[in-house]
Parts: structure tokens; C-alpha cells; sequence
């Protein structure tokens, strides 16, 4: 798996497990992953997909 799209997983499942799904935005995803919006978005078409590949 590419690494950016496991720093993504693995960002978003931590701040999900500390904040909650619907209290986390993809700029927080983002600020703390410290990875681009084109990045994000070149691996996961929405928050709704990284959710998915989240809880996998």
C-alpha cells in the first residue's frame, strides 16, 4: 500500500477513535497527517471513502 494513503488510514482512524466520525473535517485529517488535499483526493474520491478504509 502506497505510504501517504496509509498515513491518511491511519490519521483519520486515530482522530475518529478520539473524536468522533462527524466531529472530524478533512482539514484536520490533513493538518495532522500533513499531507496535500490533492494527495487525499488522488487516493480517496470522499470522507466518506476514507471512513470505509478506515474501519476495514
Amino acid at each position: 500500500m502506497n505510504k501517504k494513503r496509509q498515513l491518511l488510514i491511519d490519521t483519520a482512524l486515530s482522530l475518529f477513535y478520539k473524536k468522533g466520525i462527524n466531529t472530524i473535517g478533512i482539514n484536520e485529517i490533513l493538518q495532522v497527517s500533513g499531507v496535500a488535499k490533492n494527495t487525499l483526493y488522488n487516493h480517496f474520491s470522499s470522507k466518506e471513502e476514507l471512513i470505509l478504509a478506515a474501519l476495514e
